[in-house]
């Protein structure tokens, strides 16, 4: 995967194709949210670099599990920044 091996391509790749695979994991309901979530990098305000889903629960130094991340954050899906919002009360 481009993405394990040449961390700086990937990244160039996504910031031209970035807003099309966030926009395929929750169109058609999400249909293809599984397919997709591995691929998709965020902005880290901590970092100061776009970092995967798992690089973002590991840099919070297990504040929170991955499980914990999937139920109780949503994301807007925007041209540079990610917006989250946490949910009130985690189940």
């Amino acid at each position: 995967m481009v993405m394990q091996n040449d961390r700086e391509k990937y990244e160039q790749f996504f910031t031209v194709f970035g807003t099309q695979l966030k926009f395929g994991t929750y169109d058609n309901f999400g249909m293809n949210k599984d397919e997709l979530k591995d691929l998709l990098l965020f902005y880290s305000s901590t970092e100061k670099k776009l970092v995967t889903l798992k690089e973002y629960v590991s840099i919070q130094d297990g504040a929170f599990n991955e499980d914990w991340v999937s139920r109780s954050n949503y994301y807007s899906v925007v041209p540079a920044i990610v917006i989250k919002v946490s949910h009130s009360s985690a189940p």
